[in-house]
């Protein structure tokens, strides 16, 4: 129901607009033809007091029409939109209904001209923009000052975009512990998601903890090293991602560059021909095994932490290594000459598959 004052308001616009510009009209010929009068009636008192009156009529008629212009003139709305952060937010729609609606433009600032007809006693300001919650501003009329609003970010849940499967694969690729995390993009979505800033945090079953890094994405069987971020669209939809987490991507390949600066670039043609690493080799290799192997029978307990767009989001979950696990990634050292377990190469990434009755390259956990 609107509020009585509002309907006066709106009631008497039209009124004023109908009688005040021919009513200063008339006033300024009163003025005139007053003047004119004077003129030609001086000398005499009774003509001085109608001049007198016909001049407050007129100046009575011409006040009117200056306040009218003043309080009744079209007025424009102006304000900013930004974020939590003060950044402005472009392309934002402001709504104010039954008045009007415009966009903010690159520095997030919009106005939107009002006549005098369609201002009110109060507004409401309903702002709309991707990535955020609807904002309904309740703004006092009828001419309002300069109307700041902010904008809060809308949650976005990964669940929304992505079915997270519910298994995690583990290796130790030659030394480096090595971590497959698997989701599915769902069929259908709107909107757009950027995952940036991921990382895995790993506790073992003895209290250590170990932060893995995204080095390699695997996008429907294609492999290409990780950039950093990974953008969920409509494009996107129905893709098989898996992302492969390491604690550090660069140790490995410096390992191999030191065996290619001890033994030249032919240290690896005995994988090639099939009679193995040298020994010299395969030492060097064995003992950068142990060194850094990492996975013991037990609970871990990890932690994907991540940023959705701008929001930090965190997923915890459990899964267990058994003995047997933890023995078949032992025995890969056994199968090193044949180069089992080196995944030195973004294309070996597709065929994690290196398994006998004794060593696996992968093992899978499932994760809750």
């Amino acid at each position: 129901m609107e509020h009585p004052a509002e309907t006066n308001f709106d009631a008497i616009g039209p009124i004023i607009q109908v009688v005040t510009t021919p009513l200063a009209l008339a006033a300024l010929a009163v003025i005139i033809l007053g003047a004119v009068y004077q003129l030609r009636s001086q000398g005499r008192q009774g003509n001085k007091q109608v001049f007198w009156l016909i001049l407050c009529f007129g100046l009575l008629g011409t006040g009117t029409y200056i306040a009218q212009l003043f309080w009744f003139s079209e007025a424009v709305f102006k304000g900013d939109v930004r974020d939590n952060a003060s950044s402005p937010i472009p392309f934002a729609v402001v709504d104010i209904p039954g008045v009007g609606t415009t966009a903010t433009n690159q520095n997030g600032l919009f106005q939107i001209p009002v006549p005098y007809t369609l201002q009110r006693k109060d507004y409401k300001f309903i702002v709309r923009v991707a990535g955020y919650d609807p904002n309904t501003v309740d703004v006092p009329g009828p001419k309002p000052d300069f109307t700041p609003i902010v904008m809060t970010p809308k949650q976005v849940k990964i669940s929304d975009y992505v079915d997270i499967k519910d298994y995690i694969s583990v290796s130790q690729n030659v030394g480096d512990p090595l971590l497959l995390y698997s989701f599915r993009v769902k069929d259908q979505f709107t909107g757009r998601l950027r995952l940036t800033d991921l990382q895995i945090i790993l506790d073992d079953p003895n209290g250590l903890r170990k932060t893995y890094y995204p080095v390699m994405l695997q996008r429907n069987g294609f492999v290409t090293p990780f950039t950093g971020r990974y953008v969920i669209d409509e494009d996107e939809a129905q893709s098989d991602i898996v992302l492969m987490f390491s604690p550090d991507g660069n140790r490995l390949f410096t390992k191999l560059q030191e065996l290619q600066r001890d033994f030249g670039s032919s240290w690896l043609d005995g994988c090639m021909m099939g009679h193995g690493l040298g020994q010299e080799v395969l030492g060097s290799l064995q003992e950068y095994f142990d060194s850094v192997f990492f996975w013991s029978s037990g609970k871990f307990a990890m932690s994907i932490v991540f940023r959705v767009n701008d929001q930090m989001q965190d997923l915890k979950y459990q899964f267990s290594l058994s003995e047997r696990d933890v023995s078949a990634l032992k025995a890969i050292r056994n199968r090193l000459q044949r180069c089992a377990g080196m995944m030195a190469f973004p294309n070996q990434l597709p065929s994690l598959s290196y398994t006998d009755p004794i060593a696996s390259n992968f093992v899978t956990a499932r994760i809750n």
